[in-house]
């Protein structure tokens, strides 16, 4: 995207910048303020502002800039642009467990890390919607049980979480990082998603077609059996996908941010374009669907709309 217009007259492109706020005018939105080697600097907009900034920057920076839960912005004294209490809040992950095994021989050099990808349901009643549990499977081993090229990996994901966390503001300092509460798995639908992605792992694992390059399960470990140990396991071990959304998410409840033309509510002359927008995270990796939701902003923009 970037390479093609670098020649542009009107193209600018600056690296290693903190952007601080976006600045307004009353409820428009005027430009934006950044940190350059140390210096604070504002560039003015000639007609919108387009922020994209990510599930967790996001929130932060619309709230740095006084938009979100008024409450919340008045405990860090920052002046309040518009009360939107869904700013920061809805946020949500894909999260993983670990189930690897050993090789009995080596596999050839990974091309990507996840070379095969299944889609599944992780129980009866629910094959009309779309699929609650991804598998990743790959001939590596997580480098903290041995070499890599030691062990075969198959990781069951929550792929439709019903677990919600929030971001909000550590200070009203723009450089301090937010505070991220995933609350993963306060969802019981979300751990018995894993629990079958356990099962069914262990089930596709077995079966004879890999006899040939499959060792011992390394983890969960065989011994790991019953619901409740289970359980312990995948509370104290799953890990994130690296997914987060949803924290500005697009609606027209008291709850959304951005309505569906991507501009912020209650100002004008700012959108956001990211996965933060996302009313609900879609039930597969997020890559296409943020680059679908860039291309969407460009034509809504270039429509004037």
């Amino acid at each position: 995207y970037i390479h093609p217009i670098m020649s542009r007259p009107n193209f600018t492109l600056k690296t290693n910048m903190h952007v601080t706020r976006v600045l307004f005018e009353g409820t428009q939105a005027v430009g934006v303020e950044y940190l350059e080697g140390g210096n604070l600097r504002q560039v003015r907009a000639s007609s919108e502002v387009i922020a994209s900034t990510g599930g967790f920057n996001m929130p932060k920076l619309l709230m740095q800039s006084g938009i979100g839960p008024a409450d919340h912005l008045g405990s860090h004294g920052i002046p309040v642009v518009v009360d939107l209490p869904g700013v920061g809040q809805h946020l949500q992950d894909h999260l993983l467990v670990r189930m690897s095994w050993h090789l009995k021989e080596k596999q050839p050099d990974l091309i990507i890390l996840s070379e095969v990808n299944l889609f599944s349901y992780s129980r009866a009643g629910i094959d009309t919607t779309s699929p609650d549990l991804q598998y990743m499977f790959a001939p590596f081993f997580f480098p903290e049980y041995g070499p890599v090229d030691a062990g075969i990996t198959l990781v069951p994901v929550i792929s439709q979480p019903e677990s919600f966390g929030s971001v909000t503001l550590r200070s009203s300092n723009p450089l301090d990082p937010p505070i991220i509460s995933p609350n993963y798995l306060s969802s019981e639908v979300d751990v018995e998603v894993l629990l079958r992605g356990i099962e069914l792992g262990r089930e596709l694992m077995s079966s004879h077609q890999l006899d040939a390059m499959r060792g011992e399960e390394v983890v969960p470990g065989r011994d790991l059996k019953t619901k409740a140990q289970l359980v312990d396991y995948i509370r104290n071990t799953a890990v994130t996908v690296w997914h987060p959304c949803g924290t500005c998410r697009m609606g027209h409840d008291e709850m959304a941010v951005v309505d569906s033309q991507l501009r912020v509510h209650g100002v004008t002359g700012l959108r956001v374009a990211d996965c933060s927008i996302m009313p609900k995270i879609v039930n597969a990796n997020l890559q296409a669907t943020v680059i679908m939701i860039g291309e969407k902003a460009a034509d809504m923009i270039l429509a004037g709309k």
